[in-house]
């Protein structure tokens, strides 16, 4: 019988020398995926949390997972955390000239948890295994700083040293404060490719992404029901428990549908965002068909 086994990690708190802010909804989003596997008939579901989920926590238990794969299984990683982006020094990212990077418990800029990371690890998954990924992090093409709003919102966005972010070569001081009357034309964002393309021609790609944002936007967490999450995860998770309560699959091309109309109900600038061939986005998410 396939093997169905998940990987769920979320981060509120942080190691106090990595600097990194705490946040709210992450673990609550970790779990609600959790319990939605169960549902799915997962039979391996590890939740990794704070302070267990450090850049050795999370690297061993996918490498485990993907070493374990074979023909029919079917793996997930979800992760909830600050996102970031480095300078991109494998010569892969042509666009944006960036990786992007989530942040461990442990996180240290100077050996960030990447793309490319991640690439190298799921490269080596069985062809014939089915693999999913969920990242409600902020992946931005921007450098400006986001804080808490008064209701408690705030962004999964994780502002790196100043050192760190001048090796990226995009300005992290407006010399126009120095001179006055001059001003520069507002960049366009580029296009920021997150760890779920890996480098691969999308029409190779054996997995799906599910991303929070786009390149040139952050992922929000606020109060939504009951509780905090980040806004991808929660309207993601109604549309699919919404589908399954009427005994309904639905694929993950509708359930992203319904995630982007939620998250701009809620007047949250985001966009999530969905990759993939049309062959897999078009399979029922985590391969559930109510019974």
């Amino acid at each position: 019988m396939p093997k169905k086994i998940a990987i769920c990690v979320g981060q509120n708190s942080y190691a106090p020398a990595s600097g990194v802010t705490s946040l709210n909804g992450c673990v609550n989003d970790a779990v609600l995926v959790g319990e939605m596997l169960r549902m799915a008939g997962f039979d391996r579901i590890h939740q990794v949390h704070n302070e267990a989920a450090t850049q050795a926590g999370i690297l061993s238990r996918l490498e485990d997972a993907v070493a374990s794969l074979s023909q029919g299984d079917y793996l997930v990683f979800w992760n909830s955390s600050h996102g970031y982006q480095v300078t991109d020094r494998s010569g892969d990212e042509l666009q944006s000239y960036t990786d992007e990077a989530i942040c461990s418990y442990d996180t240290d800029p100077r050996a960030p948890l990447t793309d490319d990371r991640f690439a190298r690890i799921l490269g080596r998954a069985h062809p014939g295994a089915f693999l999913f990924i969920g990242s409600d992090s902020c992946h931005s093409g921007t450098l400006t700083r986001a804080t808490a709003t008064a209701d408690g919102r705030q962004p999964r966005r994780w502002i790196p040293p100043d050192d760190i972010r001048f090796r990226s070569g995009a300005p992290i001081l407006d010399l126009g404060d120095y001179v006055r009357g001059m001003s520069q034309p507002e960049a366009e964002p580029l296009p920021v490719r997150p760890f779920g393309l890996l480098g691969q021609d999308p029409e190779q790609l054996r997995h799906v992404l599910l991303r929070g944002c786009r390149g040139d936007q952050v992922s929000w967490e606020a109060k939504l029901g009951k509780r905090f999450h980040g806004a991808m995860t929660y309207h993601f998770a109604i549309a699919v428990l919404r589908a399954w309560q009427q005994g309904s699959p639905i694929t993950y091309g509708e359930a992203h549908r319904q995630a982007v109309d939620g998250v701009i109900e809620a007047r949250l600038d985001q966009t999530p965002q969905l990759e993939g061939t049309l062959e897999l986005t078009s399979t029922p998410v985590f391969g559930y068909t109510p019974a």
